[in-house]
């Protein structure tokens, strides 16, 4: 079972993120993933978080346990960077988030044509 959600607050490029006021959109935590559930298991605990604020800013919360440190950071996204993010650890969910995604050649790329 994953962790609870860090709670982080960084200022970065004039602006506040902060992980106890946003939406968690998804939390990926290595130690739930396929490969581990086969038995190859980290002593310590890593994931990362998809989140939004309540503006539409999206950030990634990421987290490693490693004894007695516990590196987190804080990223910015952009949109297409948040749906890169959500293709590789949660792709079920892309267009629940996102909403519906071009099929190739109709659109945009990382933009929605529909909410």
């Amino acid at each position: 079972m994953s962790r609870p959600v860090p709670a982080i607050r960084r200022r970065i490029g004039g602006v506040a993120y902060d992980s106890t006021t946003a939406s968690v959109l998804h939390h990926w935590n290595l130690c739930e993933s396929a490969e581990v559930q086969m038995g190859e298991a980290p002593p310590f605990d890593i994931g990362s978080v998809l989140m939004v604020n309540v503006f539409g800013a999206y950030f990634r919360v990421d987290y490693n346990e490693l004894g007695d440190v516990d590196a987190l950071t804080l990223t910015p996204l952009t949109v297409p960077q948040a749906i890169d993010w959500a293709e590789r650890h949660c792709e079920w969910l892309v267009e629940e988030i996102f909403g519906q995604m071009p099929e190739a050649g109709q659109g945009t790329p990382y933009v929605a044509i529909s909410p």
